[in-house]
């Protein structure tokens, strides 16, 4: 049986161009987006931000989401958009990475999303996805004290050093385990006793063969960023790039290659996942045309039929997820 999870960052629209999140477009846009996830067997999670909740009528977007029952609404964290505002950084106009803004300010981010969700829902969220796939072990604490119980911020066989938030790269998740697991407490990219569930997305190398070759090169060079520079393309063309497993940006070749190592692997769980914006026209710098957003919705289709044609498969939300493997004895 393959679980399949569809994971969306839920925000404003092309924050690639615009950084303040200033308008919510493609958040009306999710009502349809989801009659479309339901025809196909579906359950989305959106991983919201607090900007859509700061606007009005997106903030009715998500509550008509969250009502609809066959969804799930989580949280997304934004570092420099998500009140209590902290100058030094979120005013640079440098996307700033939550794990470079102090601890304390980590920590009341996190508060501050997560109990205006709760304002917004009636209930808290349980599942977490970073901005920018920002995470590191103080974070990881702090949703599992918030109650959170998944985070799907790791992404396998990807290190994001080489992308730069105020002055720090991304996280290394090469080494981090591709299938989902508990953390470790000192440590989210290796497996420990922790009470949060980690859902890695399903980025993997084109070839299982190579797979150790990206988490020697992850081991290697750790947070060297230039050193990535080097060796992270030299990777790219000799044994091919890590496939995303994001319909937007990934044609259905990748897409299917990803899912056909997905059903050898156990537990097998496809994670997929987008940013909102890239389900509608110009909310992407790659998606401007109509006809941009019809071939990723075609992508999501033959994603589907793949599977449907050749395993069991079954939808779940993170948090559905989450408490199957509590009680199935996953813990």
């Amino acid at each position: 049986m393959v679980h399949v999870i569809l994971s969306i960052d839920t925000e404003g629209d092309n924050l690639w161009a615009d950084q303040r999140g200033r308008s919510f477009d493609n958040i009306e846009a999710l009502g349809e987006f989801q009659t479309f996830c339901e025809g196909l067997g579906l359950r989305p999670t959106y991983l919201v931000a607090h900007e859509v909740i700061a606007d009005e009528k997106a903030r009715d977007t998500i509550l008509r989401l969250e009502k609809n029952g066959n969804c799930e609404i989580g949280s997304h964290l934004h570092a420099w958009l998500t009140p209590p505002p902290y100058a030094p950084l979120d005013e640079l106009g440098t996307y700033p990475f939550l794990h470079e803004y102090p601890q304390e300010m980590r920590a009341a981010k996190l508060e501050r999303l997560t109990e205006d969700l709760e304002d917004v829902l009636g209930r808290r969220p349980t599942s977490y996805r970073g901005g920018r796939w920002s995470i590191e072990a103080f974070t990881m604490g702090r949703l599992e004290s918030l109650g959170y119980a998944v985070d799907t911020t790791v992404t396998p066989f990807v290190s994001w050093i080489r992308t730069l938030g105020a002055a720090e790269g991304g996280p290394n998740c090469t080494t981090a385990p591709h299938t989902p697991y508990y953390p470790h407490s000192a440590d989210p990219m290796r497996p420990g006793a922790m009470r949060i569930l980690e859902v890695p997305t399903s980025h993997r190398p084109p070839l299982r063969a190579t797979d150790g070759l990206y988490r020697w090169a992850g081991s290697a060079l750790g947070g060297h960023r230039w050193a990535w520079s080097v060796v992270g393309r030299g990777l790219g063309v000799l044994i091919g790039k890590v496939i995303s497993p994001n319909p937007a940006v990934t044609p259905t070749e990748g897409l299917l290659r990803v899912a056909g190592r997905i059903l050898q692997e156990e537990p097998a769980v496809l994670n997929l996942c987008i940013h909102s914006s890239e389900l509608v026209a110009g909310g992407a710098p790659w998606i401007r045309e109509a006809s941009d957003a019809k071939a990723v919705r075609q992508r999501f289709r033959d994603v589907v039929g793949f599977l449907s044609s050749r395993c069991e498969w079954r939808a779940l939300t993170l948090s559905e997820y989450a408490r199957e493997q509590g009680t199935s004895g996953g813990r």
